[in-house]
């Protein structure tokens, strides 16, 4: 057989074999169409069906409610009836009552009233009486301490007075006590001068001796007792120190107080203080770190101060 006539029979074969196919397709196609149409008027017919049980439905629960609308408006009337006539019963009990109370609570303030009335009566009183005693107090207290002050002013100005005698008296004795020394040491002074003049005279005598070859002449040199008086005159005379007659005020001398260190300054303050942070002895003193960290280690090596979370105290050893 040849190779075109075996592929013309295949082909006649698939050719027959499609329209077979095409046939089954076209009956599946119908018998599915009338299934599809015979379901369609079953759900048609179920679906009326279901329209007309709903509708049904609707109509008995409309009714149902409004019958139940009725009955809640009906109730609602009769429980609004019933709260208006016990919110009356209650506002007739609450006006009552609340005059009740308002009558009892004039009363009490009244009573209150009357009563701070009379404490307050008593508290002026007491008050009054207090002011007196504090007045009468005070009067005596002043005329105690005018005694006491008069007492000290006098006891004051016998012992300044005892001072400025034992002073003037101490000043006396060492302006004599100066005088002496004063005189002492001119006798020495010319005594000396006595021993250099008969030196020099001496002196004078040799030298004459040896360039003129003859005893020198009388010295015209005065005598110390001669000029003694003479100096004794131009000493410097204190005035006579009288002794006071009277009360007088005497102003001290005051001496100028040394120069405070940083040290100082810190443990002072710290005493006065009782305890300080370094930040507070800063701006208190007016010191740099460095200055008060140097003074606060200074004083805690002297034991003078101690440490205790971060607060410096004086130590009680």
């Amino acid at each position: 057989m040849a190779f075109k006539d075996s592929w013309q029979q295949q082909r006649q074969l698939r050719l027959q074999q499609v329209e077979q196919r095409r046939q089954a397709v076209t009956l599946l196609l119908q018998d599915t169409q009338k299934q599809r149409q015979s379901k369609a008027s079953q759900v048609r017919s179920d679906l009326s069906l279901f329209r007309e049980s709903l509708a049904y439905d609707t109509r008995v629960r409309r009714e149902q409610l409004q019958n139940y609308c009725e009955t809640l408006h009906q109730q609602t009337q009769e429980f609004l009836a019933i709260a208006h006539a016990d919110r009356e019963l209650m506002s007739q009990q609450l006006k009552h009552d609340l005059q009740l109370f308002r009558a009892t609570l004039t009363a009490t303030v009244d009573s209150l009233r009357e009563d701070i009335q009379a404490d307050l009566q008593v508290l002026q009183l007491e008050t009054r009486l207090l002011l007196e005693e504090a007045e009468q107090s005070r009067l005596k207290q002043r005329i105690r301490t005018t005694r006491n002050l008069s007492i000290f002013v006098e006891k004051l100005r016998s012992d300044v007075a005892e001072f400025l005698t034992d002073v003037t008296l101490e000043r006396q004795e060492k302006a004599l006590q100066d005088k002496r020394d004063r005189k002492v040491e001119l006798n020495t002074l010319f005594a000396g001068f006595a021993e250099f003049r008969s030196q020099l005279k001496q002196f004078r005598s040799d030298i004459s001796h040896t360039v003129w070859g003859e005893p020198a002449t009388t010295s015209s040199i005065p005598a110390p007792s001669a000029s003694q008086p003479e100096i004794e005159k131009l000493e410097t005379k204190k005035p006579e120190i009288r002794k006071p007659s009277g009360f007088k005020i005497v102003t001290p001398v005051k001496l100028a107080p040394a120069e405070k260190t940083d040290e100082d300054k810190i443990y002072e303050y710290i005493e006065v203080m009782q305890s300080a942070r370094l930040t507070e002895i800063e701006s208190a003193l007016s010191m740099s770190r460095i200055q008060a960290v140097e003074g606060l280690r200074s004083l805690i090596q002297q034991g003078k101060i101690t440490q205790r979370d971060r607060l410096y105290l004086i130590s009680t050893k």
